[in-house]
């Protein structure tokens, strides 16, 4: 009797590209909120997009679902860790530099730190911009 073998999960092929949490002052901070390297990143599957920032925030999409992806500036007077803007940006930033604007199709309701509120991008301070960019935008295409 052979079993048949069980279909790889999303997880098996995704690729995973880390949040930048910035400084090391700054990466205590985020300790306060159980906000650790290991699960704060982006992941890139078969057809899905995760972003997380610790056990506060936690969001996934289809590939459908996302509109565009592009670097973008985060100015010092948006701040740092969670954020809002008032256009539906969602901020996981640690570092100004490499932020990148994943944009929804369609606005979504996500749960921020214990809020829920009503987001249109996801912008994650990346440690490797320009890798997660190419990513998504392969993953739209295939």
């Amino acid at each position: 009797m052979t079993s048949e073998p069980t279909p790889p999960t999303s997880s098996e092929h995704a690729e995973r590209f880390h949040i930048n949490l910035g400084h090391p002052l700054l990466r205590l901070l985020f300790l306060l909120f159980f906000v650790r390297r290991s699960n704060s990143y982006v992941e890139v599957g078969e057809g899905v997009v995760t972003v997380r920032m610790g056990p506060m925030f936690r969001f996934s999409t289809g590939q459908d679902g996302v509109e565009g992806v592009r670097l973008r500036h985060w100015g010092s007077l948006l701040g740092w860790g969670f954020r809002y803007t008032l256009r539906g940006t969602v901020g996981l930033i640690g570092a100004r530099s490499g932020v990148v604007e994943i944009a929804l199709r369609e606005p979504r309701s996500v749960r921020m730190v214990v809020f829920p509120v009503r987001c249109h991008q996801v912008a994650v301070s990346a440690e490797e911009p320009e890798a997660l960019i190419l990513a998504i935008q392969r993953a739209a295409a295939t």
